[in-house]
Order: C-alpha cells, then sequence, then structure tokens
C-alpha cells in the first residue's frame, strides 16, 4: 500500500539525518596550491567535513554535486517526512471506501518516498 510506503521512507529520512553529521551543512569552495580546486560540505555545527574532494580523488568533484548534497543534509528530515506523513494521511482519507476498494497513490510524494528507498537502503 502507498500510504505504507510514505510512512516507512518518512522513518528512513528521520533515521539517516539523526546518525548524520549535524545540520545545518554548507558548500564551500577552496582552493589550495598545487591541488587546484576542493569543493567540501560542511557541518557548520561542528566545522567537521561532510564530503570534500579534489587533487587526490573521492569526496566530491564536482560543484554542483556539492552544493546538492549540502541543500539535502540533514535541515530537511523533519520538514520532509512531516509531509510524507501528511500525504499518507491525506491518501488513507481520500481512498477510503465503503465496500473495501482502495485507489493507489501515484503523487509526486510516491516517487520521492521510492527514491528515499531505493537510494539509501536499510
Amino acid at each position: 500500500m502507498s500510504a505504507d510506503l510514505l510512512r516507512r521512507a518518512a522513518d528512513r529520512i528521520e533515521a539517516l539525518a539523526k546518525g548524520a553529521s549535524p545540520a545545518p551543512w554548507v558548500w564551500t569552495w577552496r582552493e589550495d596550491w598545487g591541488c587546484g580546486e576542493w569543493h567540501t560540505v560542511t557541518s557548520s555545527a561542528t566545522d567537521f567535513d561532510v564530503a570534500a574532494g579534489g587533487y587526490e580523488g573521492g569526496g566530491v568533484e564536482r560543484e554542483e554535486d556539492a552544493k546538492w548534497i549540502a541543500i539535502l543534509g540533514p535541515q530537511i528530515a523533519g520538514p520532509l517526512a512531516a509531509w510524507l506523513r501528511g500525504e499518507a494521511t491525506q491518501h488513507m482519507a481520500e481512498t477510503f471506501q465503503p465496500h473495501g476498494a482502495t485507489v493507489e497513490y501515484a503523487g509526486p510524494a510516491l516517487a520521492v518516498a521510492r527514491a528515499i528507498l531505493e537510494g539509501a537502503p536499510e
């Protein structure tokens, strides 16, 4: 049932955020002598690099990727989980049928929930 999928994704995103470095995450650009440019995602609360990249490889090589990671940090977990749960509740209210028939939800929240569960399996 799609409402269950939405709730599972909300639970998963909150669990991942709880174990992640504290929010907010921010993108920074650094230039190092002889090493080129570095794109980092840092937890502002701890000044700890969440993801870094540069000359040595690994981490984040592209500026757009680093910015994407930063905006999708744990700071959005609460609002995203609330939206998914709200969609699940609304789906249950809208699909209740007196004769037991159900209508599957196919909105954007379901696509987000599937991406969360497929991209970050337990």
